[in-house]
């Protein structure tokens, strides 16, 4: 009965908890009109970012109300040396590989490892988070 109350108090905070059953969890706490934390692991050593362009998906993780589609397409994502420009976003990937993409209110960021990017995209309105995989298309 306990763990039921504490979930409800959870989820009426604006709280997500994620687990993969097999140790802790994740608990994110999503402020209004606050950029949640990164829930990405730095990779232990990060293989250099190739040049070139990355492409993949958004899949919907949290949503305040309705107006988030469930998945959402990230293409011509260019990096070029330590820099990043995907539409409207400007960013770079530091010495770990992590890079913050912003443009307005939207924020687009994660870690690069070689060919891979992975990451998350908030946006305030609609409030979307999504989780994002990207891979090299060269």
């Amino acid at each position: 009965m306990r763990a039921a109350s504490v979930a409800a108090a959870l989820l009426a905070a604006g709280c997500t908890y994620k687990t993969d059953l097999q140790g802790p969890g994740t608990l994110r706490v999503n402020m209004p009109g606050r950029l949640p934390a990164p829930a990405v692991a730095a990779p232990a050593a990060p293989v250099p970012t190739p040049d070139g362009r990355f492409s993949g998906t958004g899949t919907l993780t949290a949503s305040a109300g309705s107006g988030c589609q469930r998945t959402r397409p990230f293409n011509n994502v260019v990096v070029s040396g330590n820099r990043v420009r995907y539409q409207g976003f400007r960013g770079t990937i530091d010495a770990n590989g992590f890079a913050r993409l912003q443009s307005g209110e939207r924020f687009l960021y994660g870690f690069f490892n070689g060919p891979r990017f992975e990451g998350h995209y908030w946006q305030p309105h609609p409030d979307c988070t999504y989780d994002v995989v990207l891979t090299h298309q060269g």
